[in-house]
């Protein structure tokens, strides 16, 4: 049964390859929502998820200038991300920035890519630039605000900036002094 479903999937993704965008996009549609209903019923299904970032990354390269290919690869960059396939999404990332820096999600793609180098990678020597980036492309974006508190916290450990964060907000006021002489 396994064998039979693996097949149906993989001649899916095949007969994308010959499809048109509109033919794509609905045999993605199918399959985000067939993901949907496993993971509602609580079965993670990997083959299903595989078979649909296939289809993402079909969809891009058959068709390149087409905006929908953004938005397929910040899925992508998720999907990646959520399976701690790091270099992947931050591929997916920098492709959807680069490539669609008019998309409506291009900030998030930047600041993506930013935090996974920065998280994952731990390569502070990318993740700053990739901070000031955002900050220069999108001072009002809806990640600035983090992306400041990314890049001036960059290389600090935690607990550093925990301190800081505690120092900042004003320690209380210590109240076990005694008032007896």
């Amino acid at each position: 049964m396994k064998n039979l479903f693996l097949t149906a999937i993989a001649g899916l993704i095949l007969a994308s390859c010959g499809q048109s965008a509109q033919q794509q996009a609905a045999n993605i549609t199918k399959l985000e929502n067939e993901l949907k209903e496993s993971g509602a019923k609580g079965i993670p299904d990997t083959v299903k998820m595989k078979a649909l970032i296939d289809a993402y990354q079909s969809y891009v390269k058959s068709n390149p200038t087409d905006t929908a290919s953004a938005m397929y690869l910040i899925k992508s960059g998720k999907f990646y991300a959520g399976t701690m396939q790091i270099d992947k999404s931050i591929a997916c990332y920098h492709e959807a920035y680069t490539k669609f820096p008019g998309y409506s999600k291009a900030d998030y793609a930047l600041f993506s890519e930013a935090f996974l180098c920065e998280t994952e990678k731990h390569d502070i020597a990318k993740a700053g630039p990739l901070y000031k980036e955002y900050l220069q492309k999108y001072p009002q974006g809806a990640m600035a605000k983090s992306a400041e508190f990314e890049l001036s916290n960059l290389g600090k450990p935690i607990e550093q900036i925990m301190e800081e964060l505690k120092n900042k907000q004003g320690a209380p006021a210590d109240t076990t002094a005694s008032a007896n002489p």
